[in-house]
């Protein structure tokens, strides 16, 4: 087996291992009436082959996550959200599709939240992007960053600590709902 395919195996592993976590978090949020998310896998059928049936995806997904939060106001809030995970001191860009941006894209548009919820393994932490960052500070939101860095050079399309703490917020076990609020209340 190949140095890259057993790399990217293990980045498949480390993905599911952070979104299992996730759907710890997510029914603990049920549980005590916080928020109901649910995880949205991409659509997919099943082949026969020689080898046996296989799973192929058939179409991009949409976001990993999807559900509605309840924050200060009367009215739950709806979410989208993308979960990433990486082991490398800066979290590459292109690890969020060009399909996934779009569907945040399209989720804000129709008057819900977007983000990301990465996990970077170097430093241990957890961070809630947010897609959009309030008015008063455009420039600081994943979208723009995102959208600005697409085409860089090698190195510059990925988000290191100090990237993470200017358009984010760490979180803890506590979760991700909290942080993100500041950041919905702070929209218009």
């Amino acid at each position: 087996m190949s140095g890259t395919r057993r790399g990217g195996q293990r980045a498949v592993r480390a993905g599911a291992e952070w979104e299992h976590a996730l759907d710890e978090l997510h029914a603990l949020y049920a549980g005590r009436g916080r928020a109901l998310v649910l995880r949205c896998p991409p659509p997919v059928r099943v082949v026969r082959t020689s080898r046996g049936p296989q799973i192929v995806h058939t179409a991009a997904g949409p976001a990993d996550y999807v559900g509605l939060i309840r924050g200060e106001r009367a009215t739950p809030i709806g979410v989208a959200l993308e979960a990433k995970a990486t082991s490398q001191a800066r979290w590459p860009l292109r690890d969020l599709r060009e399909h996934q941006a779009v569907h945040l894209d399209a989720w804000e548009r129709m008057g819900g939240v977007g983000a990301v919820l990465l996990l970077h393994r170097p430093s241990l932490t957890r961070w809630v992007l947010p897609w959009h960052a309030p008015p008063c500070a455009p420039e600081h939101s994943l979208q723009a960053v995102w959208s600005s860095r697409r085409g860089a050079t090698r190195g510059g399309a990925s988000l290191g600590l100090d990237d993470l703490a200017r358009i984010g917020a760490r979180f803890d076990s506590s979760g991700w709902i909290a942080p993100l609020l500041l950041f919905a209340a702070a929209a218009p």
